[in-house]
C-alpha cells in the first residue's frame, strides 16, 4: 500500500514539475520574442537626415524651399551660411560712384535686392555666387546682372559678390536685376537656386 502511494506521489510531483518547466519555457519564449521584436524595430527605424537647404529663422521662422515664399528679412541656412535678403528697390537711370550714368534697356527697369550672408560655422566658407540668385516674373526666371564692381555700383550700394568669409563674419551687398518696366513687387519672387543644387530652392516675396 505504501509502495503504491509513493509511486502515485512521485507521478504527481513529476507532473507538477513538468507543468512548471513548460510554464518557464513559455515565459522565456515570450520575453525573447518581445526583445527580438524590439531589436528589429530599433534596427529598422530610419534616422532622420537632412540635406541641401535647411530652413532656419532669424530670429524665428523659415524661408521654405519650393513654396510660395517668405517675406524679406527671413533667412535660410545652407551648410554653415545664413543667407537673408533684407530689402528691395526699383530704379531707372542711376549714377555710379564714378559719376557715369547707367540706363536700363527701353521698356525695362532695375530691381535691386540687398543680400546678407553670415558664417555661423567653424570653418571658412565661400558665399553664394550672384548667379545663384534669380527673380521669377510670370513664371520666367531672370538671373542677376553681372556688375563690374565699383564701375556700376550706385553710391552707398556696394555690389554683392562671392568671397570667402570666416566664422562670425557677415557680408552684405546689392544684386541688380533687369526686369520689365511694368513689373510690380507683387508680381516678383526672389529665388535662391544654386546652379548645382539639383532642384533645391528657397523663395521670398518682395511684399508682405
Amino acid at each position: 500500500m505504501r509502495s503504491a502511494l509513493k509511486i502515485a506521489g512521485g507521478i504527481v510531483i513529476g507532473f507538477l514539475a513538468l507543468i512548471g518547466l513548460c510554464a518557464l519555457c513559455a515565459l522565456a519564449f515570450t520575453l525573447g520574442t518581445v526583445y527580438v521584436g524590439t531589436l528589429v524595430i530599433s534596427q529598422n527605424t530610419p534616422t532622420p537626415s537632412f540635406s541641401g537647404i535647411i530652413p532656419t529663422g532669424i530670429p524665428s521662422g523659415t524661408a521654405t524651399p519650393g513654396k510660395a515664399g517668405e517675406v524679406m528679412g527671413w533667412a535660410f541656412r545652407r551648410d554653415d551660411l545664413l543667407i537673408m535678403p533684407l530689402e528691395h528697390r526699383f530704379t531707372g537711370d542711376y549714377r555710379t560712384r564714378w559719376g557715369d550714368v547707367k540706363q536700363p534697356p527701353e521698356g525695362a527697369k532695375f530691381l535691386w535686392v540687398r543680400i546678407a550672408v553670415e558664417n555661423t560655422g567653424e570653418h571658412a566658407a565661400e558665399t553664394p555666387s550672384p548667379s545663384d540668385f534669380l527673380v521669377r516674373y510670370k513664371e520666367k526666371d531672370i538671373r542677376a546682372d553681372r556688375l563690374l564692381f565699383e564701375v556700376e555700383e550706385p553710391p552707398a550700394m556696394p555690389a554683392y559678390k562671392s568671397e570667402t568669409i570666416y566664422p562670425g563674419v557677415r557680408r552684405e551687398g546689392w544684386l541688380r536685376f533687369t526686369v520689365p518696366a511694368r513689373a510690380q513687387p507683387e508680381d516678383l519672387l526672389l529665388v535662391f537656386r544654386p546652379l548645382l543644387s539639383f532642384g533645391d530652392e528657397a523663395v521670398w516675396r518682395l511684399t508682405p
